[in-house]
């Protein structure tokens, strides 16, 4: 391994050792990002940028997302269930209105309503702590360490875009209701809500085989397990627990070739929920509710197409 891959590996295990190191400290929950091990993985882990934007952009939708999650919280008294589809909805309009492709803001805004977190306490927390990878992550550029990306902004969406973000927001609200029916609320966590933005894209499933990507993801959300029992029932600090979890799933990434984001955010995501006592189901939860998720990417795929071609039919007749 050159030196290159160990500095950027290492910068993504100290973006987690120091968000549970700040917990540690200060003893609070909210402060738990799963999230920023995702942005850590595309920052310095991935060959190359895995989301179309700049970082300026990552830290403000990041911001905007963290906050409206908080505020639908208080502000907007409706059941859970509505709660989190209304969440994914503006989600997704941000994400639209964007011109970017990063789609992790989805779970900030998700994350909280999953959890009924009202403390000020989480968007301080994410917001401190992206801004944090992002320095590092200009340092790395400034060193060779990883390239600097050439941001162009998507086009402006059309009505085109407009409707696909629709369906996609109506395929993944199939998955909420599902897991809030069912009590299961992991089988929709916000950073599979992610990964089913990803796979809603026919060149994402085709280039990543759905199989993969839940042996990725299972493999991930059992190493977390694996790694917060040793806490639990061994007494090492979460902060030394949490930075090994990242270590191996960096590594995982690294043998298969498959740098998928939204999996280092499952790996830390149990740390954050172990207290509802789904430690040991968690895996479980977590691959189900992959398998949920590529099936309703299957299915937006699919009614995209069968519109598409009978545009196509009525235009020849």
């Amino acid at each position: 391994m050159n030196r290159k891959r160990i500095m950027t590996i290492g910068m993504a295990v100290c973006a987690v050792l120091f968000m549970m190191g700040a917990y540690c400290l200060l003893g609070d929950r909210e402060i738990i990002f799963p999230e920023m091990a995702a942005i850590a993985a595309g920052l310095f882990l991935a060959p190359h940028l895995p989301w179309e934007t700049d970082l300026k952009r990552i830290l403000l939708f990041l911001a905007i997302g963290a906050v409206t999650g908080m505020l639908i919280v208080r502000l907007i008294p409706l059941p859970l269930m509505l709660q989190m589809m209304l969440a994914f909805l503006i989600a997704s309009l941000l994400l639209l209105i964007s011109q970017t492709g990063f789609a992790p803001m989805i779970s900030a805004v998700v994350l909280p309503v999953m959890l009924q977190s009202r403390s000020v306490v989480y968007p301080v927390s994410a917001v401190l702590l992206t801004a944090t990878v992002l320095g590092m992550r200009l340092l790395a550029e400034r060193f060779g360490y990883v390239e600097k990306h050439a941001f162009t902004p998507l086009p402006k969406p059309s009505k085109q875009d407009q409707a696909d973000m629709l369906l996609c927001w109506v395929c993944g609200s199939a998955v909420i209701a599902a897991a809030c029916i069912s009590g299961v609320k992991l089988l929709a966590a916000p950073p599979l809500l992610v990964a089913f933005t990803e796979f809603r894209k026919p060149e994402t499933l085709e280039k990543l085989h759905p199989a993969k990507a839940v042996l990725l993801i299972g493999c991930c959300a059992a190493v977390g397990t694996g790694c917060l029992s040793l806490s639990v029932y061994g007494g090492l600090p979460v902060f030394v627990t949490a930075s090994a979890a990242m270590l191996m799933t960096a590594c995982i990434m690294r043998k298969t070739g498959i740098y998928l984001p939204p999996a280092a955010a499952l790996t830390i995501l149990v740390f954050l929920v172990s207290k509802d006592g789904v430690m040991w189901t968690y895996p479980l939860q977590i691959i189900i509710g992959t398998i949920l998720m590529i099936a309703a990417a299957r299915m937006h795929i699919l009614i995209i197409r069968f519109m598409e071609n009978r545009k196509l039919n009525t235009q020849h007749s």
